[in-house]
């Protein structure tokens, strides 16, 4: 009240002092100290909130802190646009049938979105035969065994193609009979997924495979 009243003081030194203006002077001297008061008020609160926020400014990021640091982790996992695999597959005319699969996924619904196969016959009868194909694949179960996940390579042109996605992440080729291949020695033909892993989660030590879940 004090610094009011010295603010008023202020206001009255420089007013007329003529007969003349007495009439005027209850009005100047109203809206002067209105004007002066809430001038005053305002720099007094300003002050005050502002001294009050560093005051407490430190704990409250200190909660704030708290508790985000408090907050469940959630693990994001990585989903790469395209996975490779690479194998040499049985054949009865050639020594072999070296091939090269990229399958696509879309990195927002996290589905099958095409796939590209490259396969060359090696030791073919009359040279080297390359063949090249793409279309869509498809997840799956095998209704021979509902357990069995499965992806359906469905090419533009030629045969479907069908693989069984192994926990490490390989695909098993199934053959004409639907029965997985293996060799003389009865060992499991796969092929190999060139495509590391990624991940968000640092915790993450398995290499699940490209089917997140079947339902």
């Amino acid at each position: 009240m004090a610094d009011a009243i010295r603010h008023l003081r202020k206001i009255l030194k420089p007013l007329p002092q003529s007969d003349d203006t007495l009439p005027e002077l209850g009005v100047i001297i109203s809206t002067k100290f209105n004007i002066s008061l809430c001038r005053y008020i305002y720099l007094q609160t300003r002050y005050k909130m502002t001294k009050l926020m560093h005051r407490h400014l430190p704990v409250l990021i200190s909660l704030s802190l708290t508790a985000c640091a408090g907050a469940p982790q959630t693990q994001v996992d990585y989903v790469p646009p395209t996975v490779k695999f690479e194998g040499t597959l049985p054949c009865d005319d050639c020594s072999g049938i070296d091939t090269t699969l990229v399958l696509k996924r879309n990195t927002v619904t996290r589905e099958p979105d095409g796939f590209y196969l490259h396969e060359v016959r090696l030791d073919a009868p009359g040279g080297e035969r390359v063949d090249t194909s793409w279309g869509n694949w498809t997840k799956s179960r095998d209704i021979a065994d509902f357990q069995r996940r499965i992806y359906v390579l469905q090419p533009e042109n030629g045969t479907a193609r069908v693989y069984i996605p192994r926990d490490n992440g390989d695909l098993q080729p199934l053959g004409s009979q639907g029965s997985p291949l293996t060799n003389d020695e009865g060992e499991s033909i796969l092929l190999r997924r060139m495509t590391p892993e990624l991940s968000l989660s640092s915790s993450d030590t398995n290499n699940e495979s490209l089917e997140d879940s079947d339902g």
